[in-house]
């Protein structure tokens, strides 16, 4: 019944469609209209109670906010000195539940707040300044009334609802600002009240808002549903100087359930009636159905019998039908067809009519069939008039025949037969050729997944084909994803899928690294193309070759690095043809002479001649390049800018395969900043860092060519030793600084008084030598004195105005040595003789002074091993009373024996011990052994002793001296007052202060 439902016409669904959706029409709009209805009347009833509670929100919170005037008045009354703030603010509170937190701001800054405790982070609030308060704390100013803010959140993150007072104080010449007065409601308490609390049980939605007069829009202040649907009512009302809204949606869980029962009411009957309407019509189908079924039917016989004999009459086909004998039944195709007339053929058997192979082929056919029912294949050949044909048999045998009957199609397949033994030797010929030209071939069917390769593809790979089983010489994973590079894996198999899914009809092409049975990585390059039918049609299957690409990629790697050698190359490189036009050039040789390739291509490479060479230059460098194929120097150049630059540049003649020049290969190296630092190690290598003066290294040479020149014209040389006198205790007192730039200076002025080939040298600290060729002594000492007078000449100093003196020492060639060494220890020995005249003077080596010298660095040398060698030793001179001649004390003296220089003076060897700084481990060693004899003397009871020491410049000046004493002392068990320490008047004048502190300090312990 149900799929007679579904054969009826299309019109009479539509009929019953049309009747289904008046009804239902009909229905929804009685179901709409009752909800409208009662839609209108709750929205009417919730805009009543949302008016209602809007009132009893504004008087709420009106009276709430009345606080503020309250405090306000009595801060006018008390002139801004509200005293009982706390007990008033408490009242208040009781008074006033709703009212959270009363805050006074003097001058907008929060200074009491009721009540204190927890709130005592908004304390100091400057309400004008914080950017979350400042905007209203302003408007009420501006508006100087009352002024209500929603959204205020405090420091404990409480939101509150803010009345904030701007307080003015009056008196009869001025009407002044005193600050705000804040009324602060809580948001969670504003939620418990009773309004809100009725509507959120009686299920409404709700939402209070507040209009912000700076935004012109409205914030939700209370609310509990983050949105209302668009059915919402409004009710308004104003609060001091803002306005408010509340906004009502009434939300029932059982409004849309009572909806969707109606509606669906109104589909049961609207389908009731359509099923109605649908059944009626079913019936009148029905009837018309039988009577054309009855025609239909006998027309398809009619039309089936015509179509059968049309299709036996055009399959080119000879259709037969025989007997399980073989023989001939009857003849169903074009009898023309046929070599003879059918009724030759009628009654007799095959092997009476054709050769006895052919009758043979076709009883096996005839048994085939009479077994399975179904015989195809079998071949058989017979004489034409067109010559010899092949025929192929299909046999069907009759369902229900008995004796079994069959039909026979006997079909030419002489053309398939010959294109086939074709296709055969196209590919006996291709494969050969493959074969010959080493390159593997490979077919992949998409159908099976399957991979065919040649021979030759297996050997490209080192795989031995008859090692392999069927199903790995099949396997394209096994036969060649898996001996592809990892690196091209990936890549190689996304691209081939790639091609498959697009069925693209180009060619397929490839590069990738498999790995060889050998372990080795060879490049392969693949090709392969669909098979595609005469008409273009795609087949299943994908032919294609490989080949060994190792040598290309090869090739191609070493023509691409050659390439990002010649463009990336910090060198310029420059080619030209045999005439010498510039072809190319690498961005090299842009960076380095500032010429674009375009502003060069087809130029002489002369464009870059700085005219610094001459013909001469050229010729000689062509007529290397000709002879011996290369040339390479040092040449200058001019930049684009016109700038010169040196350049390393190796130029190379390149020859074709006729030993002919084909092109000129051009490679230059900028060597300016080589050339900088030539001249900067030069620079480092034989000048003072400091002044800029040559060095020793450079004097040296130089003095080599003038002690030459001074031999071979015989004439003298001077050597001036110059050293600064007390130059320490600038660097002591100012800094090295001010010494450094005095140094700088000084060497400035000594240069303005030389001559051209006189060499000014700084060897060192505060010394300078300075080696005057061809002068005599008069014309050293004139020099001498001329350095004098410019040293007492004022120098300016890094703000510091000097003085300095110097001391010169002069020797001269031939008389005092003929070699720069030999001046120089002579000028040395001259230097310190002035020094000992009082400094600030010139002295000439004699030979007088190198004996003394000589003599002071023997004594020098032998008193650095005096005290180990125990050569030194105390004489104690007795000191009496004048009085009565009684023996007092000693004074300690040293004295010094040497094996070979014999008795040396304390008057000699004390200056040289106390310049090479050996007067300190001396006067050590004095200080210990005195007091260790006057301890001895002690032990032996005689009490009454003292003993005398001299103390040395250095010694005094040692930071520790009193603890040294002190320490002896105790070690000895001698009184303070036991022994004497003498100084010298020069000693106690170099530093009057430091010399009295530590005076001071002996006193202290009772030393004299």
């Amino acid at each position: 019944m149900v799929d007679q439902f579904f054969k009826l016409p299309a019109r009479y669904w539509a009929f019953a469609a049309l009747a289904f959706c008046l009804s239902m029409a009909l229905a929804t709009a009685i179901v709409l209209n009752l909800h409208i209805y009662q839609q209108q009347v709750q929205q009417r009833q919730s805009l009543a109670l949302a008016e209602l509670h809007a009132q009893g929100l504004q008087d709420n919170l009106v009276h709430a906010f009345s606080v503020a005037d309250a405090l306000a008045g009595v801060v006018r009354y008390t002139r801004g000195q509200f005293t009982d703030f706390e007990n008033f603010s408490s009242e208040l509170l009781h008074n006033f539940p709703n009212v959270f937190l009363i805050a006074l701001a003097p001058g907008g800054v929060v200074e009491l707040i009721a009540p204190l405790a927890g709130n005592e982070a908004n304390l100091g609030r400057d309400l004008f300044a914080d950017p979350q308060t400042s905007r209203d704390a302003w408007f009420a100013v501006d508006n100087e009334s009352l002024t209500v803010t929603a959204g205020v959140k405090l420091a404990d993150g409480r939101d509150v609802i803010v009345g904030r007072t701007p307080v003015y104080l009056e008196d009869s010449e001025e009407r002044q600002f005193w600050g705000l007065v804040s009324v602060l409601v809580d948001v969670d308490t504003l939620r418990q009240a009773t309004e809100l609390q009725h509507l959120q049980e009686q299920g409404f939605g709700y939402q209070l808002l507040r209009h912000r007069p700076h935004t012109d829009d409205y914030e939700i202040v209370v609310s509990n549903k983050p949105a209302l649907a668009s059915g919402y009512v409004t009710a308004r009302f104003e609060l001091l100087n803002s306005r408010w809204q509340l906004r009502v949606e009434h939300y029932s869980d059982n409004e849309l359930p009572l909806l969707a029962i109606r509606l669906f009411l109104g589909l049961l009957i609207s389908l009731l009636l359509a099923y109605l309407v649908l059944s009626l019509l079913r019936v009148r189908w029905q009837r018309e159905y039988l009577e054309h079924e009855i025609k239909q039917r006998t027309a398809d016989i009619e039309q089936g019998r015509q179509r059968t004999e049309a299709i036996i009459r055009a399959i080119p086909d000879l259709l037969f039908e025989m007997d399980h004998e073989g023989t001939y039944l009857g003849f169903y195709s074009r009898p023309e067809r046929l070599e003879v007339p059918f009724s030759d053929l009628r009654g007799r058997r095959v092997e009476q009519v054709m050769a006895p192979d052919s009758a043979a082929s076709v009883m096996r056919a005839l048994a085939e069939a009479e077994q399975a029912g179904w015989s195809s294949g079998q071949r058989l050949q017979l004489p034409t008039d067109r010559g010899q044909r092949w025929f192929e048999l299909s046999v069907a045998r009759k369902p229900g025949s008995l004796p079994p009957v069959f039909v026979v199609l006997s079909r030419d397949v002489t053309q398939r037969i010959e294109a086939e033994q074709t296709a055969r030797d196209n590919l006996a010929r291709y494969q050969a050729q493959v074969a010959a030209a080493n390159t593997g071939a490979w077919e992949f069917d998409a159908h099976t997944n399957t991979l065919r390769c040649n021979a030759e593809y297996f050997a490209l790979m080192g795989l031995d084909p008859e090692q392999l089983t069927e199903a790995q010489r099949k396997d394209i994973w096994y036969l060649w994803v898996r001996l592809i590079h990892p690196d091209d894996q990936q890549r190689a198999v996304r691209r081939f899928v790639r091609y498959m899914r697009d069925q693209s009809l180009d060619l397929y092409e490839h590069q990738l690294r498999v790995r060889h049975a050998d372990g080795h990585w060879v490049w392969l390059l693949v090709r392969g193309r669909y098979i595609t039918s005469a008409e273009g049609q795609r087949s299943g299957r994908f032919v294609g070759t490989v080949m060994d690409f190792n040598d290309q990629v090869a090739a191609t790697e070493r023509l691409r690095l050659t390439t990002r050698a010649f463009e990336q190359s910090t060198d310029g490189f420059l080619i030209t043809d045999a005439e010498q036009r510039i072809l190319m050039v690498n961005q090299g040789f842009t960076r380095i002479t500032g010429y674009p390739e375009a502003d060069v291509l087809g130029r002489n490479p002369s464009i870059l001649s700085s005219g610094r060479h001459d013909r001469a230059f050229y010729l000689r460098m062509w007529q290397e390049i000709e002879e011996q194929g290369q040339w390479q120097g040092e040449v200058w150049n001019r930049r684009k800018d016109g700038s010169l630059y040196p350049e390393w540049l190796t130029i190379s003649r390149l020859l074709d395969e006729q030993g002919r020049v084909s092109h000129y290969l051009a490679v230059i190296s900028d060597i300016t900043q080589h050339k900088q630092d030539e001249e900067r190690i030069h620079k480092l290598a034989y000048y003072d860092l400091l002044t800029g003066l040559p060095n020793r290294s450079l004097l040296e040479q130089r003095g080599l060519l003038a002690f030459g020149l001074a031999a071979r014209h015989r004439t003298q040389l001077a050597l001036l030793y110059i050293d600064l006198d007390n130059f320490k205790n600038v660097n002591d007192s100012l800094g090295h600084d001010v010494g450094d730039t005095l140094l700088i200076v000084l060497a400035q002025r000594l240069q303005s008084i030389l001559r051209d080939e006189d060499t000014l040298a700084r060897s060192g600290g505060d010394e300078f030598l300075l080696l005057l060729p061809d002068v005599d002594a008069n014309g050293a000492s004139h020099v001498a004195e001329r350095i004098l007078h410019l040293l007492a000449d004022p120098m300016e100093a890094k703000g510091h105005e000097l003085v300095v003196t110097g001391s010169i020492g002069i020797a001269m060639c031939p008389d005092d040595g003929e070699d720069l060494a030999s001046l120089h220890t002579k000028a040395d020995i001259a230097m310190y003789r002035a020094k000992a005249l009082g400094r600030n003077a010139f002295s000439f080596f004699t030979p007088a002074l190198q004996t003394h010298y000589v003599r002071t660095l023997e004594i020098e040398n032998a008193l650095r091993r005096a005290l180990e060698l125990g050569q030194m030793s105390l004489h104690f001179q007795p000191q009496h009373e004048l009085a009565n001649g009684r023996l007092i004390g000693f004074e300690a003296l040293l004295r010094w024996q040497h094996p070979e220089l014999g008795q040396v003076s304390p008057v000699e060897f004390i200056p040289i011990a106390e310049n090479s700084g050996l007067i300190l481990p001396i006067g050590d060693w004095v200080l210990a052994e005195a007091m260790a004899q006057l301890g001895r003397w002690y032990a032996a009871g005689h009490r009454h002793l003292s003993m005398a020491i001299n103390l040395s410049a250095a010694q005094f000046q040692a930071p520790d001296l009193a603890e040294q004493v002190a320490g002896l002392l105790r070690e000895h068990g001698l009184p303070a007052g036991s022994i004497e320490l003498e100084l010298t008047e020069t000693i106690a004048m170099q530093d009057p202060d430091e010399a009295i502190r530590i005076m001071q300090q002996l006193h202290q312990q009772g030393i004299s």
